[in-house]
């Protein structure tokens, strides 16, 4: 299994139905992606879609609603079977043909370029976001490699309830010279390419984004020095 596509859903269906069907169709080996799939119990709508589904590689998991949604992330990051793990919201859509080819032969040229044997990796791609922070080159749905997450034990930083997963996991591997150019690979985030509908959130989005202000955390100045220690002492002796 080379990608583990990692998301939280609630009651968007048509949204999902969309991802799912771009990950299948640009996707140049589907057999070797899963798509782990978390929703809430309370949610009948996304209970109802799960039923459609027969693809073996297609999972559901669901609970309570969480109070973090990177709790739910990293429960299913340590179920994946993956290479690397995909972070996405579910108004994502796989816009690039042959995406799954383009990263692994990115990786690979990075670490045969920078003589790396491990596998820390951290793949930054291209998002349609417009309300994407700039003051740091992260990307909206991070990539990152098994191996670095059994490592520190985390995918996402779960002390982040909603927004700022992204961009504070990204400096992690920025600090350790571990982050892929894999700009080809274009994400499109459809309720967040127009500063018109990031202004007009659906009730999930505004529930989400309510939750994220409630909290006082920076991304940008979260402590990150525990997991880059734990990678760094990891990457010494490889």
């Amino acid at each position: 299994m080379n990608f583990s596509i990692l998301l939280n859903t609630r009651k968007r269906i048509s949204y999902l139905e969309n991802l799912i069907s771009s990950v299948m169709f640009k996707t140049s080996s589907f057999e070797d992606v899963e798509i782990l799939i978390n929703y809430d119990n309370d949610d009948e709508e996304t209970n109802l879609f799960k039923s459609r589904i027969f693809h073996s590689n297609v999972k559901f998991f669901n609970g309570p609603r969480p109070h973090s949604l990177h709790t739910t992330i990293n429960k299913m990051a340590r179920q994946s079977q993956g290479r690397f793990l995909i972070g996405v919201n579910d108004d994502i859509e796989f816009l690039t043909e042959g995406w799954d080819e383009i990263i692994l032969d990115k990786v690979e040229s990075f670490k045969l370029e920078n003589q790396i044997k491990d596998d820390v990796i951290y793949c930054k791609s291209s998002c349609t976001s417009v309300d994407h922070v700039d003051t740091l080159p992260y990307g909206s749905c991070p990539i990152v490699s098994l191996e670095a997450v059994k490592c520190i034990n985390k995918f996402l930083y779960e002390e982040f309830l909603g927004l700022g997963g992204d961009s504070s996991i990204y400096r992690v591997y920025a600090e350790l010279d571990r982050v892929v150019d894999v700009s080809e690979v274009t994400f499109d985030h459809l309720m967040h390419n127009t500063l018109e509908k990031v202004y007009t959130p659906d009730q999930t989005g505004q529930e989400m984004r309510a939750k994220s202000f409630s909290q006082k955390l920076d991304p940008f100045t979260f402590d990150i020095s525990k997991e880059v220690d734990i990678l760094r002492k990891h990457i010494d002796n490889n």
